[in-house]
């Protein structure tokens, strides 16, 4: 959808409830049936609750019921915010104020229970979704949860306006997807509301760019109904001091995708065993990954350790109990990994996650730099790849006297994303120390020997190794050098 397209909808649906507010307002005197899906994550007297899209306050209703800390109601809609204060004006803990979903009027990360009822749909543009997304991210506590509904495209009931929809699609040049629809209001003098139906895998993805881990989903009467919570913080786990996210491949994806269109930049590592012991002779080095945007968890020793860090070990007897604990989480790693459940919860590879990258980097707009290696192997995985999107290749070298020439290199290949291939630890230590000098660069990665692996100069473990998470073995085999 073109940018002016959205700021027309946006402005007509704006238009729309201002003339309908009193027949709206009538309309939504009742509670919503579908509230009661929230009612075993919602906490009650303590939570503290901002309602965005609030309308007439008809929350309010249900979360008398339920108890709560502080309230405050979010609108755009000013004849349905004069109802609101007016019908909750005794309540010292409510209040009510203007605003948007885009650019929420409040300070960050204070509220634990966030409400969208029915407004994400009326927000044209997946880009303009998903900045509305992020911005219900940047106010809600880390621990908070997101209670969110949305229109289901699969509405038989307004099936004529889906199929206008798809024959405006189809006529509109790309301008317009057949999940958005204009949907009547009024029985005589009909208003029509612009609305992108969803569908629920369409949803999903959308929230997983944004940042949020979903929890739980239901189908009502026509709605998506969802309750989802930040991932990132409520699965990070410190193991011997470096911080590690709890997140999957799709997921990690998905946040880099989101970094992308961020106005700032952000480098992601690779924490495995190795590094991990690297951090323990250098705190520099622990700080530098702890300050990463993204630390993925590249190493089956790693979810191993989440596990076991988990248990309490008090007293002597808890402490051998701990110790078969651990031992049987080992097994079950190694023998049946796919039953293996831990604070972390898969292994995410920097191979991996570069390989998804990079064969999507078109639809993402990125353009890559391959840094390091050995000379002439950033090369080769670019033939191999043939992908027109990777912009440049130097080998380099991590010295400082090298760092001018490859930043000049960077900056002139107007890449977004950086791949650094020097190795742990001095892959973090060049991207912390160059990134700043790179303001093109939205991205920077550590990938260690990713470049090797692709280009065949060495070979990764077979998927058998793989699947039970021994490829820590193969590398021994191939590289005696790195045990201790």
């Amino acid at each position: 959808m073109r940018p002016q397209t959205a700021i027309r909808l946006r402005q007509e649906v704006k238009e729309v409830y201002d003339s309908i507010a009193e027949g709206f307002h009538q309309s939504r005197s009742r509670g919503w049936a579908d509230f009661e899906f929230f009612d075993d994550y919602y906490r009650g007297k303590d939570e503290v609750v901002l309602d965005v899209g609030c309308g007439n306050g008809r929350l309010l209703r249900y979360l008398e019921q339920k108890k709560f800390k502080s309230y405050l109601g979010i609108d755009n809609c000013d004849p349905l915010l004069r109802h609101a204060k007016k019908e909750f004006a005794a309540h010292e803990a409510v209040g009510f104020k203007k605003g948007n979903i885009l650019e929420i009027p409040v300070e960050p990360h204070h509220y634990s229970a966030v409400f969208t009822i029915a407004v994400l749909h009326h927000i044209p543009s997946r880009a303009l979704q998903l900045q509305a997304l992020k911005e219900l991210g940047r106010v809600m506590t880390p621990e908070g949860k997101l209670y969110l509904s949305v229109w289901n495209l699969y509405r038989w009931r307004y099936a004529t306006a889906f199929i206008h929809g798809f024959f405006r699609w189809i006529t509109s040049g790309g301008d317009f997807s057949y999940s958005d629809l204009y949907i009547p209001w009024g029985r005589r003098e009909k208003k029509y509301r612009y609305c992108h139906a969803f569908r629920m895998p369409e949803l999903l993805t959308l929230l997983k760019e944004a940042g949020f881990e979903v929890l739980d989903t239901s189908t009502s009467k026509g709605n998506l109904v969802v309750v989802a919570r930040p991932f990132l913080p409520s699965r990070r786990v410190s193991i011997l001091g470096v911080e590690v996210d709890g997140v999957t491949l799709d997921e990690a994806e998905g946040l880099v995708k989101g970094f992308l269109q961020s106005n700032e930049q952000h480098y992601v590592v690779t924490p495995n065993p190795e590094i991990v012991l690297h951090a323990q002779k250098s705190k520099a080095y622990r700080e530098i990954l702890n300050r990463a945007s993204l630390k993925i968890p590249d190493g089956v020793g790693l979810l191993w350790a989440s596990r076991w860090l988990q248990s309490p070990r008090k007293g002597q007897i808890s402490r051998l109990v701990h110790f078969f604990r651990g031992v049987g989480g080992l097994l079950s790693l190694l023998i049946r990994p796919h039953t293996f459940r831990a604070p972390l919860p898969e292994r995410v590879t920097g191979v991996d996650l570069m390989e998804r990258l990079t064969h999507h980097s078109y639809q993402m707009g990125a353009k890559i730099f391959l840094l390091g290696a050995a000379p002439g192997v950033a090369e080769q995985v670019r033939e191999k790849w043939r992908f027109d999107q990777i912009v440049g290749t130097y080998a380099g070298a991590p010295a400082v006297k090298e760092e001018e020439e490859i930043v000049k290199r960077v900056n002139d290949s107007e890449a977004n994303i950086l791949f650094v291939a020097y190795g742990a630890p001095k892959q973090e230590e060049w991207m912390n120390r160059n990134l700043k000098k790179m303001p093109g660069i939205k991205v920077a990665m550590g990938v260690g020997g990713a470049f090797d692996f692709v280009a065949g100069v060495r070979q990764r473990a077979p998927q058998w190794m793989n699947r039970m998470g021994l490829e820590w073995l193969w590398r021994v085999g191939q590289e005696p050098s790195r045990l201790p």
